[in-house]
């Protein structure tokens, strides 16, 4: 009855997705309901340009009107929701309809014309002056196209550059300054006359008088002159640093140069300037602490991330050095440095005036607490996981970072007899990172330049599952630090890993038994060296893209084997064992590329690469089996069930009645991924995507058929997926449904490996997967 039931519903499924899309396009099409007689939808906007040097996408945030949006460049489903409301009416329907959907975007001349002017103004800050810019409107079926076409002309170029300083003796050292740096000056002859250049230049000087003492300097002080009558289209520029006018005076003053004299650390719950007010005060290393009868962090931990020190001169660059690194140690909620000037105060009676610094740290609380849930469906059967972890921001009071999260996850599963099992997991894990660095460099310089951290961890966890129970243990040591903005190093000198097996069941062991994957399924250790590089610039800023790169390189046993082979009186042995146990050789690296690329405000594009290899070699014949990769699931090709794809076009035989439980792995994976997001309404997110990948066994020991990777015939191998997906984004946690459809099996014939037109689709096609946070 079951299986009658399934085959109904798949001889439905064109017709739900006919109405669906039939709806969906109605209401797409019914665009102009509540546009007024009078009026006109705007429809389209487009700019028509003469010159191919102007990028146009540069000009479309200066649009003053602008369409209704659209998912996939077609479909106004935002509109359409508008439309789906009853006019005039206020009942709590059409209310929620109005206020979820988009109210049409009517056609406006007087906008129209303020558009106009603003790529004027953009073309004029490009350095095209004598740019002209007209629009045109096509109005037909109560719509309106508008299309801004534009004569560039010629740039005017920059032709000549000089400088010049009002006539007085008291400001040559900054004028010095600015002039023995024109070496990196963003102006130079035959350059475009760009008013966004002119700019970038100002706040460059400004800058570099900020950065050495130049505490009251601001790019009021410079000012551009520039002659474009005598050439037509070229620009004779002359930047002029003037005097400091002080208030309530015509006279010109110097720009003084500042230099630190105290440097104080609040960390009291409240904002102190007024330092005479204090008694409880804490010296150490030159600088003063203002502190309560608990003080939060050891003071040697904020010093190593202070830049600021007295006698230094005043820069802006150290002040904001001094906030990164305070904020990378994650346990200040608000940081704030406050300069006072001494008034009438000068260092030695000579021209550098003194200012006080005042840091002021406010922590956070130091504990929380979190609860992750989420869930899988495939092939009829249903999983469950949690996690739940406790965090301690300052453990020691040095800043380090404690984690401790317990997971549990229970899976129910059918066989092929249809009996009803189950697959449970366990575990904890323990992770502490501290700012200090555990080795001989222990300079200053050293901690403000790279950020540097030491992490410790501990991992355990138990599986229980129908063919086989195993035990993992893992314990790291390893160092990370920050070679740029956006680049992480990760390096563990040392990785111990542990791997207990047991309770094989007799089908799982007829299975592998004689096989090249038996070896993955038996007691083992692991030592390694792993090292990372993660770049990461994603930024604060909403809709800006992102790109993330990781690689991964690691090498297993090497050291052990070294040891054994000094030591070891037998080297003809199979196998070296520590403590009774066989232990790995291997290497393996992986790379994994991302990009989100954001088209506009409601529609973005997420890409994702992954590629990775392991090669076993020495004391074991395959990959341990924590090294090795799967594929399939919520973050992989989401299609497939996780673990259940591959590898390459192998496919187990569970004709005979042995119990099949998902557990393929490979030696070599490749992933690719793309995801076309767009919003719908209140909390709603829509997703359509599309992956592609598989993995593969790199040693032609491996007897499964067609599992070994081959250059001349792996591409014919790459399963293919697409669905379409579901978000409920909170802000705070994203909650993502996500159906998986098959488009191409690898484990099918060969002349049947596209499914649609070869195959009637059934439940074992499809894959619900139910997960938290985007899976790329």
């Amino acid at each position: 009855m079951g299986r009658l039931y399934k085959n109904k519903f798949y001889s439905y499924i064109p017709r739900y997705l006919t109405v669906l899309l039939a709806f969906i396009t109605i209401v797409s099409c019914s665009v102009t309901k509540h546009v007024q007689e009078q009026d006109y939808l705007l429809n389209k906007t487009k700019i028509i340009i003469d010159n191919n040097e102007i990028d146009v996408k540069d000009m479309k945030g200066y649009y003053k009107q602008r369409p209704n949006k659209r998912i996939f460049g077609i479909l106004r489903f935002h509109l359409g929701l508008y439309n789906l409301s009853k006019q005039g009416s206020t009942t709590g329907l059409n209310e929620w309809l109005r206020k979820i959907g988009e109210e049409p975007v009517v056609y406006d001349d007087f906008t129209t014309q303020k558009t106009s002017q603003q790529f004027e103004l953009f073309l004029n800050k490009k350095g095209y002056w004598n740019a002209r810019v007209k629009d045109s409107v096509f109005l037909h079926n109560k719509k309106a196209e508008v299309y801004y076409i534009i004569e560039a002309d010629k740039p005017h170029i920059i032709s000549n550059i000089s400088y010049q300083v009002e006539e007085n003796d008291y400001n040559k050292e900054l004028w010095n300054l600015v002039l023995n740096d024109t070496a990196n000056s963003l102006l130079s002859p035959g350059i475009y006359f760009e008013e966004d250049i002119l700019q970038r230049e100002m706040e460059r000087i400004t800058r570099l008088a900020k950065d050495n003492g130049y505490f009251n300097f601001s790019q009021k002080f410079l000012h551009y002159y520039a002659d474009t009558v005598s050439i037509r289209n070229y620009a004779d520029l002359t930047l002029d640093i003037v005097d400091n006018i002080q208030k309530d005076s015509i006279s010109g003053q110097r720009h003084y140069k500042y230099e630190i004299d105290k440097v104080t650390i609040n960390t009291i719950d409240n904002s102190i300037i007024d330092l005479s007010i204090i008694d409880d005060t804490l010296n150490y290393n030159g600088i003063s602490f203002i502190y309560n009868i608990n003080v939060d962090v050891k003071p040697e931990v904020i010093i190593q991330r202070n830049y600021i020190q007295h006698g230094d001169a005043y820069s802006m660059l150290n002040s904001e050095l001094t906030f990164k690194s305070l904020s990378s140690l994650g346990i200040f909620k608000n940081i704030n440095i406050i300069y006072v000037e001494k008034e009438n105060k000068t260092k030695n009676n000579s021209s550098t005036k003194l200012l006080d610094c005042i840091i002021q740290l406010i922590p956070y609380k130091p504990q929380l607490y979190d609860v992750a849930l989420e869930g899988t469906h495939s092939n009829g059967n249903l999983g469950v996981a949690g996690n739940l972890l406790y965090r301690h921001k300052n453990l020691f009071n040095g800043a380090e970072d404690f984690n401790l999260k317990f997971n549990g996850s229970l899976e129910m599963i059918n066989d092929n007899a249809k009996n009803l099992d189950k697959i449970i997991a366990y575990g904890f894990e323990a992770r502490l990172s501290s700012p200090k660095f555990f080795l001989p460099i222990r300079t200053d310089d050293f901690y403000k330049r790279y950020n540097p951290k030491t992490s410790f961890s501990f991992v355990y966890n138990y599986q229980d599952r129908p063919d086989y129970t195993r035990q993992i243990t893992k314990l790291n040591f390893g160092y990370f630090w920050n070679g740029s903005p956006y680049l992480k190093h990760i390096i563990n000198p040392i990785e111990f890993n542990s791997v207990n097996v047991s309770n094989i069941s007799d089908n799982f062991s007829d299975i592998i038994r004689g096989t090249y994957i038996e070896n993955s399924y038996q007691t083992h250790m692991v030592t390694s060296t792993r090292y990372s590089m993660i770049f990461n610039n994603q930024s604060r800023t909403k809709n800006s893209d992102v790109v993330f790169l990781r690689f991964n390189l690691e090498s297993g046993g090497n050291l052990l084997t070294g040891v054994n082979n000094i030591f070891s009186n037998d080297l003809s042995a199979e196998s070296y064992n520590l403590f009774g146990t066989r232990y790995a050789q291997f290497v393996r690296a992986d790379v994994e590329l991302k990009r989100l690329n954001f088209l506009n405000g409601s529609n973005s594009v997420a890409y994702r690469a992954f590629l990775g290899a392991g090669l076993p070699y020495g004391n074991m014949d395959v990959l341990p089996f924590e090294k090795q990769f799967y594929s399939g699931g919520a973050n992989g090709i989401r299609a497939w069930q996780v673990r259940s794809l591959g590898p390459g076009s192998y496919k187990i035989d569970d004709s005979g009645g042995k119990v099949f439980y998902p557990n393929q792995l490979g030696d070599i994976k490749i992933e690719l991924n793309l995801e076309y997001r767009f919003d719908l309404f209140w909390v709603l997110e829509g997703a359509v995507f599309l992956d592609a990948g598989n993995i593969w066994a790199i040693n032609n020991s491996d007897d499964r058929e067609g599992a070994v990777f081959k250059l001349n015939n792996f591409y014919n191998q790459i399963a293919v997926g697409s669905g379409i997906g579901a978000r409920l984004d909170f802000n705070f946690f994203l909650l993502r449904l996500d159906l998986g459809v098959k488009i191409r099996d690898p484990g099918m014939a060969a002349n049947s490996r596209w499914i649609p037109g070869n195959t009637k689709y059934s439940w074992d096609h499809l894959t619900f997967n139910l997960g938290i946070g985007y899976p790329f």
